[in-house]
């Protein structure tokens, strides 16, 4: 679930945007000057945007002059980049800086081997500027054993579970969306499209889709390793989720709706958004009705599934580590500190040239050009959303949305808890690979008989092991919380 969880929330802002670049690697040779020539080699995900030499050409000055190195992005596709990082720490091969998160080039594990430069004395030191363009709340989510090891994109902080309506058939059929939260409350408007709109599927689903029905908990491993916490439990028990009767009573009713033809029969091996619908579900930030408007064709209206927490998971969604073999840690720091907090760069990274790729419609705002298409980045890797320029048609206070929005959630209590798996590891992967088989069945309602369905996962779940992750889980999750007092 931290996979989808987290792209998801990337995605909501990220619907377009992904930086690459091509470059010699991360070294210096010397100038005519005999001073070294640094050039910072930074990897991230995404496809490589076609006007991207185009903006190194013009980025590269400016951080010659400002921090005395130029940088070289390699971009590596979505379905590669774990892959590729792994292979490039395992190996050694240099870099200086890399994209990481809780979803991909996991960020705590290479934290805690050592791949990641400790970054606590440099925010402490000569780049306070850095630590205080972040909100402290992301800090305090990312901190590992007591260490930071990467800079945290500066965005929407909390998981903000939504349902997503078509606002045609809600107008049309005077749908009561005011009165929808958890899943049960949905029967009556997806009856109401059942009934009157025989081609459309109310509540279509695909197999890695949650409706509503573990929003109640944080997770503190993955989905499919089904040890989770109460966001609000103060007593930060970790149970079973799927001995939970709130969860089993959604389960419940996710058959049901199964059964009544409300969601696709094909849900649990489905993979594509489905577009004629009534409810899309999602995870919330300001302007996501506009952008899933855009992506859809039509507009929606949204409506909160659960109250928003901020969680370690979605403190960790994007960041910025710095390689702990990096021969130029100093000036790799320094450039993450421009990224964050110089808006020049930050818009060259993320929009490309003014004039080309697009035009300023005010201080603080664009319109895009037709040559955007040739340079267009997964924003949220690249840091301080916040000093971004907004882009017509987006309201212009977009980012004072952001912080009353990042201001309203609550804190798990978890956060800045960092799960060690070290002595489960067989375990782990013995339960996910069971959960793996269950979970898309139980979550799109397709499993036939909920109860026995739970019931034999869950003892060979035990079976397996999970009893003894729970036990070690909690052990930590004790010690963490004792030092917090």
């Amino acid at each position: 679930m931290k996979k989808v969880l987290s792209a998801a929330l990337c995605g909501c802002m990220a619907a377009s945007l992904a930086l690459t670049g091509c470059s010699t690697g991360a070294s210096g040779g010397a100038s005519d000057g005999g001073k070294e020539d640094v050039t910072l080699l930074w990897y991230t995900e995404g496809d490589q945007p076609d006007d991207l030499q185009m903006v190194l050409d013009k980025v590269n000055p400016i951080l010659k002059e400002k921090i005395g190195a130029t940088v070289d992005i390699r971009f590596i596709s979505n379905a590669d980049y774990d892959e590729k990082m792994t292979s490039v720490i395992n190996s050694g091969e240099p870099y200086d800086i890399c994209f990481t998160c809780d979803w991909a080039n996991s960020y705590a594990i290479n934290a805690r081997k050592g791949a990641y430069l400790d970054l606590t004395p440099y925010l402490d030191g000569d780049n306070k500027a850095l630590k205080e363009a972040v909100d402290s709340r992301f800090w305090d989510g990312v901190a590992v054993d007591g260490k930071i090891y990467g800079v945290p994109a500066n965005k929407e902080l909390p998981y903000a579970p939504v349902w997503a309506f078509t606002k045609e058939l809600v107008d049309k059929y005077n749908l009561d969306i005011d009165s929808v939260s958890d899943l049960a409350s949905l029967e009556p408007l997806l009856k109401t499209i059942k009934e009157n709109e025989p081609e459309i599927v109310p509540l279509p689903l695909r197999a890695s889709d949650i409706p509503g029905i573990i929003d109640h908990y944080d997770i503190p491993a993955a989905r499919e390793l089904p040890a989770y916490v109460r966001y609000d439990d103060e007593s930060r028990k970790v149970v079973n989720p799927f001995e939970q009767e709130d969860v089993l009573n959604n389960l419940r009713t996710i058959r049901d709706y199964f059964e009544k033809g409300y969601i696709n029969q094909d849900a649990a091996t489905n993979k594509q958004k489905l577009k004629n619908r009534l409810i899309y579900v999602g995870w919330y930030c300001p302007g996501a009705e506009e952008i899933w408007g855009n992506q859809a064709g039509y507009e929606v209206v949204c409506r909160p599934r659960y109250e928003n927490y901020y969680s370690t998971t979605s403190c960790i969604g994007s960041l910025q580590a710095v390689s702990a073999n990096s021969k130029h840690p100093a000036e790799a720091v320094k450039f993450l500190e421009l990224l964050n907090t110089d808006p020049e760069i930050k818009n060259l990274l993320t929009y490309g040239i003014e004039g080309v790729h697009y035009e300023k419609t005010s201080d603080t705002s664009i319109k895009l050009l037709d040559a955007s298409s040739k340079y267009t980045t997964d924003y949220y890797t690249l840091g301080n959303e916040l000093i971004m320029y907004t882009v017509d048609p987006q309201a212009r206070d977009l980012w004072d949305q952001y912080r009353a929005f990042n201001d309203a959630s609550k804190p798990s209590v978890l956060v800045g808890f960092s799960l060690n798996n070290e002595n489960v590891k067989t375990e782990y992967a013995s339960v996910m690979n069971i959960t793996a088989q269950y979970l898309p069945q139980l979550f799109t309602g397709s499993a036939a008989d909920v109860d026995q369905t739970v019931a034999e996962m869950n003892q060979k779940l035990y079976d397996a092991g999970l009893q003894k992750i729970i036990e070690d889980m909690q052990k930590q999750i004790d010690e963490w919380a004792a030092k917090q007092k």
